[in-house]
């Protein structure tokens, strides 16, 4: 189920993604594919998503957004949100 889903990628220090839109109530599922040789993350604070992205594997983030809004997804790894891994999520009404 996994390899279905709709992916993020990290080839190097950044998403693949900078936006992503979604809809407030829906569940949302990311299958998040660390291409890198360094581990990273997907964090959403205000979310409280906090996924981790091995070396080399794939992770999930799962969460279901409640309120509309602009929100922050980096990589929570010393350095890396300031290297560019960071981009906007879009929660629309």
């Amino acid at each position: 189920m996994l390899a279905s889903l709709p992916a993020i990628s990290t080839p190097a220090f950044h998403f693949d993604r900078k936006e992503i839109r979604v809809k407030v109530g829906e569940v949302v599922a990311f299958r998040l594919d660390n291409l890198h040789d360094a581990p990273h993350s997907f964090d959403i604070d205000e979310l409280n998503v906090h996924a981790s992205m091995p070396v080399g594997q794939s992770g999930l983030a799962l969460f279901t957004p409640t309120k509309p809004g602009t929100y922050t997804f980096y990589c929570s790894l010393p350095g890396h949100q300031a290297a560019g891994m960071q981009g906007m999520l879009i929660v629309d009404q």
